[in-house]
């Protein structure tokens, strides 16, 4: 141990020796195990400096199964003329493309608004997102209730258009949603859940309108067609209610270490365009973009 003295010179006394402290004498710390410790401590910095623990709450399910119902409910919407394709042409006497067009106009709004969507959901969050997507759902539901007589197909085709521009509002919350609201080991289940959503409303569209809509005289198919369009508005409406009244934005205390930094640095009014511009000029993106388009449409002209 080194040793330092704390006599003046010249003075006669003894010297007193004194252990001179463990600061001053260890060496340096290799930097490369600093490194490491300090990887290791980031997690416990940021609880530290946030003075936030993580926390998932039970009601996290409420608000992943409203938006399962919301995403359901406007996929079921999306084929619900193209099953009873036959049906629908000769009962407002239109071609089989009108009718195909009812399904198709999804996919035609989703290009014109999906990059003005996209920036909703990141400067406003998810609770402005469901309740745009959920009243687009309703109302257009309700203006098809008008288009049960052989001239209301350009009423029939407004509804479908509004209920196919809601859907901008669903398609990109799963992800969202499983990182605001659950924590870091349930974000992959809570996202499979939310694309799944859409895919059962999908399912129902094919299954439920043949059973309503059967072929019959003019008078029979109107019925039929109120009952199927007065169920679809009546199921919509309750979905609305919900979200208007329970579905909350975030959890009060992030679930996560990383959401409690995202909330603190959130810059994302001015980082938006930038990432979208750097998203856009990515291979990997292209490449992923281009592959996946090519397999979706040719799975979508296969069902046409």
């Amino acid at each position: 141990m080194s040793t330092e003295s704390n006599v003046k010179p010249g003075s006669g006394r003894v010297a007193e020796v004194l252990p001179v402290s463990a600061d001053k004498t260890s060496p340096p710390t290799d930097s490369g195990s600093g490194r490491d410790m300090g990887i290791g401590n980031d997690l416990q910095l940021q609880m530290e400096r946030t003075d936030m623990e993580p926390r998932v709450y039970k009601k996290r399910w409420v608000m992943l199964a409203m938006f399962i119902s919301l995403s359901a409910s406007n996929g079921a919407q999306w084929i619900m003329y193209s099953v009873i394709a036959q049906i629908v042409a000769d009962f407002y006497g239109v071609s089989f493309a009108a009718v195909d067009w009812t399904s198709m106009i999804y996919m035609a709004t989703y290009i014109a608004l999906f990059i003005p969507a996209a920036y909703l959901l990141d400067k406003y969050g998810l609770r402005l997102s469901l309740l745009l997507g959920a009243t687009g759902n309703a109302v257009g539901a309700w203006i098809r209730m008008f288009s049960t007589n052989p001239d209301g197909f350009w009423i029939t085709f407004v509804g479908q258009s509004i209920v196919g521009a809601s859907q901008m509002f669903t398609l990109g919350i799963p992800p969202r949603l499983a990182a605001v609201w659950f924590g870091p080991n349930e974000v992959s289940t809570a996202c499979a859940a939310g694309v799944f959503g859409n895919q059962l409303g999908i399912a129902a569209g094919f299954l439920v309108p043949p059973l309503i809509v059967r072929n019959g005289t003019q008078e029979e198919v109107s019925t039929r067609l109120t009952y199927l369009f007065l169920s679809s508005a009546l199921l919509n409406t309750a979905i609305f209610a919900l979200i208007v009244c329970f579905f909350s934005a975030r959890p009060p205390t992030p679930p996560s270490l990383a959401q409690i930094t995202a909330q603190e640095e959130k810059t994302l009014d001015s980082n938006f365009w930038r990432t979208l511009t750097k998203l856009m000029l990515s291979k990997n993106f292209i490449l992923l973009f281009i592959t996946y388009g090519r397999s979706f449409s040719d799975s979508f002209f296969k069902e046409l």
